[in-house]
């Protein structure tokens, strides 16, 4: 099961370089509902899926989808130090600014 996630996640992150939104949307789902249905559901790979999905998301002006991907992935890892931390900031910074009028 991980390698089939983590190969919908790397799928998800190609479609997404090579502009197909739709295509990394749907993949970034698979990966996330494959980790999620599996022993990894809480596991850093499936937090990272929720963190990648959720800056695909923002990137694409769909923060509100974006906030549940974010809250997910902190439930998973908890408190955060460094560059994930950093990451997690980042997010939630780009959440809050989506909501400004």
């Amino acid at each position: 099961m991980f390698a089939i996630a983590y190969l919908q996640n790397c799928r998800a992150r190609v479609y997404e370089l090579a502009g197909r939104t739709a295509d990394a949307d749907v993949a970034y789902t698979l990966a996330s509902a494959t980790f999620s249905g599996s022993g990894f559901s809480r596991s850093l790979w499936c937090a990272n899926v929720y963190l990648d999905h959720a800056e695909f998301l923002v990137a694409n002006g769909r923060a509100a989808e974006a906030a549940s991907r974010v809250a997910h992935a902190e439930e998973l890892l908890g408190p955060q130090i460094g560059f994930r931390a950093e990451r997690i900031a980042r997010l939630r910074q780009q959440l809050a600014s989506a909501r400004v009028p």
